[in-house]
């Protein structure tokens, strides 16, 4: 349950949200201020981050999903190419790295392209090298498809879309399959929060089970993948529901359940997540009032 403070919290924040989209530059300016790198960052190097990442409570063993923003890790004293190796090590052969991946589309016939083997990662430097990576798969969904390299890399790459019902973090996926499987996600130089991923599996595996009216909408791609082109009809949540997030209020409840562990030693962000006990704890307050979208009715009311 989120206490008063976060209820105001999350009040101020809507409100501001609403109220800044007036203002597009501003809603920019924001935002590379959120992006900024801090100021005279101190080196570090591949044995520093490792150590701080072990003591947040990564365990080597468990599937990876790791979160980053290369431009706040470029402190760190290592090429883009040495990122990879170094996550496979981290986690140990019998692990699954994976990545999100996130495609700049393209366009034919009058729909969204996604080209399974060709299409860019839009989500950062680190996620594009992994994707050309030898031996690293990627699922076909198109909407927040994954990367992924180790031994269930076919698993977490297969077609979804009859047990998730055409959802992207529904039953099945990627995202859901990591939660099953009692996995982990890193974030590296980025506030866990602009990145949650893992919120989005509550919200399609209760359906409409929950106080957020309308949540999906239904979308068409043409999907490029193994030589055969087809059209994939696809359910995305409604990018409007976004003026009810209350990020700053989340973030807080999070650090409250224990799920996530985060470090900003040096002025650099770490944190890890445990899939699992996250999505446990989420499930309840996404079915009863739609967190982190704030403002809906509890459930027994809105019924």
């Amino acid at each position: 349950m989120a206490s008063l403070f976060q209820e105001f919290l999350a009040l101020g924040e809507v409100a501001g949200r609403q109220a800044v989209e007036r203002w597009p530059g501003l809603r920019k300016s924001i935002g590379r201020r959120a992006r900024k790198p801090p100021a005279a960052p101190v080196p570090i190097d591949l044995a520093q981050i490792r150590e701080r990442i072990l003591a947040l409570g990564l365990e080597p063993g468990r599937d990876l999903l790791v979160h980053s923003t290369f431009q706040n890790l470029r402190r760190v004293q290592a090429r883009l190419d040495e990122w990879v190796p170094f996550l496979r090590d981290l986690i140990g052969p019998h692990a699954t790295l994976l990545m999100p991946s996130h495609p700049v589309l393209g366009e034919k016939d009058g729909l969204p392209l996604y080209d399974v083997a060709r299409s860019p990662s839009s989500v950062g430097m680190l996620t594009e090298r992994m994707r050309r990576t030898a031996g690293v798969l990627r699922s076909p969904f198109p909407v927040a498809p994954i990367l992924a390299l180790g031994p269930r890399a076919e698993t977490y790459t297969a077609d979804f879309r009859a047990s998730s019902g055409g959802l992207a973090y529904g039953k099945g996926s990627p995202y859901h399959l990591l939660t099953e499987a009692r996995g982990q996600a890193l974030y590296l130089g980025i506030d866990f929060i602009r990145t949650v991923t893992l919120e989005h599996v509550a919200f399609d595996l209760l359906g409409h089970d929950h106080p957020v009216r309308d949540y999906h909408v239904e979308k068409t791609f043409l999907v490029r993948h193994e030589g055969r082109e087809e059209r994939w009809r696809v359910r995305d949540h409604r990018k409007e529901v976004e003026r009810r997030l209350a990020t700053f209020a989340f973030r807080s409840m999070i650090l409250g359940s224990g799920t996530v562990r985060e470090s900003k030693q040096g002025g650099l962000t770490l944190s890890v997540m445990d899939a699992k006990a996250f999505v446990d704890w989420h499930l309840p307050l996404a079915r009863r009032r739609g967190w982190p979208y704030w403002g809906y009715l509890p459930r027994r009311a809105a019924a």
